[in-house]
This record gives structure tokens, sequence and C-alpha cells, in this order.
């Protein structure tokens, strides 16, 4: 078990050594994310939800933050630069029961690095531990690394994402038990993993996928005209059989 004082210190140097979200913006050429990424309208009002990744075939939300601003943490103990943030636990059950215009099944980005990562000692100094993610094992490392061409000296690409953080890292669906619970955290600052404790007293942000392409999941216009036409026959012949019945009485 670690001590709390570690945790404590954890916290300070968490928020002393990154202070606020950085600028950055679309980068084209830098990366693949301009031949990669497909906007999805899911509700059709003209505003693009989320993009499809047929690189990794995930679906990401366009709102790297949407926790905030769908208002599901409208505040932080940290201040108001850290609204969005949460627990790994509330994190992924947020995630989970996430409705966005009637598509479920959401969760939080993941990574097949098990156990301590290469580097990282001891169960007793794993804390805080951080080590630079291979793309190939992570979602969040991918999309940083390979589909918007960042480097480990910092983000200068979110491709068209709205309200990326880097104040704070970003929650993943991994988790490994070593001693006490540890989950994987994706920091966008630089681009590096940390593997903090389940329930530590820093609280990361959660950024929301899909696997696979939404846009198969959501109806198309004329999936909706076929509907109405087909209920509306269904009523017109309910009405003739009422009436048959009728005459025939």
């Amino acid at each position: 078990m670690i001590a709390r004082p570690l945790e404590n210190l954890f916290v300070a140097l968490t928020l002393t050594t990154v202070f606020a979200p950085a600028v950055a913006a679309p980068v084209s050429g830098q990366g693949t994310w301009e031949s990669e990424l497909k906007a999805r309208d899911i509700n059709s009002d003209g505003v693009v939800d989320a993009y499809y990744d047929s690189a990794l075939n995930l679906t990401w939300l366009a709102d790297a933050n949407f926790a905030k601003t769908s208002g599901f943490v409208t505040t932080s103990d940290f201040g108001s630069a850290y609204v969005g943030s949460m627990a790994w636990s509330t994190a992924n059950t947020w995630a989970g029961g996430l409705d966005v215009f009637g598509v479920t099944g959401w969760r939080l980005p993941v990574s097949s690095m098990q156990g301590l990562p290469p580097g990282c000692g001891s169960i007793t100094d794993t804390f805080g531990c951080s080590v630079t993610p291979d793309p190939s094992f992570s979602e969040m490392a991918h999309m940083y690394y390979v589909t918007l061409g960042n480097t480990s000296s910092g983000l200068t690409n979110t491709g068209l994402f709205q309200n990326v953080q880097t104040n704070l890292s970003y929650d993943t669906g991994t988790f490994v038990q070593a001693g006490r619970p540890f989950a994987f955290r994706f920091n966008f600052s630089n681009g590096s993993a940390t593997l903090a404790g389940e329930l530590a007293a820093v609280p990361g942000y959660a950024w929301a996928v899909h696997d696979g392409d939404i846009a198969a999941a959501v109806p198309e216009p004329e999936t909706y005209a076929l509907m109405l036409m087909g209920l509306g026959a269904l009523a017109l012949a309910a009405r003739r059989r009422s009436r048959y019945r009728a005459t025939a009485a």
C-alpha cells in the first residue's frame, strides 16, 4: 500500500508542472487525420458529433471534454480550469452509460499494456510512473502520435476535435491489479502514459469512443421515411379491418 503523502506529492506535481490546456489547432499535412477521420453528424442537425477513425475502426466523440459540455461534471476541487475531470471509476461509468442522440455502447479508450510498464520499477515506486506508450498498443497513443502526428515535445495538432485537455491526463479503460488498483492514464501534453491509482486523489478527463462506425447504427433519413410508410400502411390496414367487422356485424 502506498502512503497518502506520496499521493499528495503526486497531486502537487501534477497540478504545478502542467498549467493549462495547450492551444493547438488543425495542422494540415501533420499525421493522417485528414484522410482517416470521417465526420459523423448523429442527429442530422448540421453539427459534427463524432469522427470515425478508419485506421482503428473506432469512433471518437468530437468533443474531448463532453462530460463538461453536457453538464455531467459542473465543478472541480481544483478549480474552474479542471471542470470535466472525474475519478477513474466515475469516468468508466459515465462512458458506459452515455447516450448520444440514441447511440449507446460507448467506452473509454483502452491499451493492451498489462502489468507494470517497462521502466516503472517495483510496486513501491510505481505511483505516478510515466512512460511513452507504443501507438500500436494504445488507442490514445495512436491518436496522439499517428493520427494527429504529435511528438513528445507537446500537443501541436488537435485535428478538428474540440476541447482536448492537457492540464490533467485522460483516463483509459485499462487497469492493472498490482498490490492495489492501478489505472493507465494518457497525457495529451506530452504523449506519455501514467500508471496512477484507480482511486487516486487526482481525477482525469474522459474521452468516449465507440467500437466501429456509428454511422451504421444511425438510421438515414430514407430509413425513417420507410418506417413511417410502413406504420402508415399498418394503420390503414387496421382501419379497413375495423370497418369490415362493423359492416359484417
